[in-house]
């Protein structure tokens, strides 16, 4: 989604990354099976590394290719391969503070929820 607008006027852009008013949505029941992955997977190349058999292993994980310079390069890769499936974003309307949702199943659709009473317009701040 490259931009949409609020229901109160506000244009909410999603045009570059580390954007502070988005977030990425996983269901509970997703999380830990994710981190699962992950792991299963970070462990299965170290395993190959250290047996020598880290191209044969890339070469199954990765595309044809795969330029592997660093192991941080590999690991990144396998961490962002698995967050991005099954996530949804979320955006927060710097304005009103209503926080929009991608629909499930349907990226290019927003579900909308608005803060009760006062406005919380910094929910994604550390």
């Amino acid at each position: 989604m490259s931009k949409f607008m609020c229901s109160c006027g506000e244009i909410i852009y999603d045009q570059s990354d580390r954007l502070p008013y988005k977030g990425y949505f996983f269901a509970d029941t997703q999380y830990f099976d994710i981190i699962d992955k992950i792991t299963e997977e970070i462990t299965d190349f170290i395993e190959a590394r250290v047996a020598g058999r880290e191209r044969e292993w890339i070469g199954q994980s990765f595309l044809k290719g795969y330029p592997c310079n660093k192991d941080s390069d590999v690991v990144h890769d396998i961490i962002t391969r698995h967050l991005s499936q099954g996530n949804r974003d979320v955006y927060q309307c710097s304005n009103c503070g209503r926080i929009h949702v991608e629909c499930r199943g349907d990226s290019s659709r927003l579900d909308s929820f608005s803060p009760d009473e006062t406005l919380h317009k910094d929910v994604f701040s550390r």
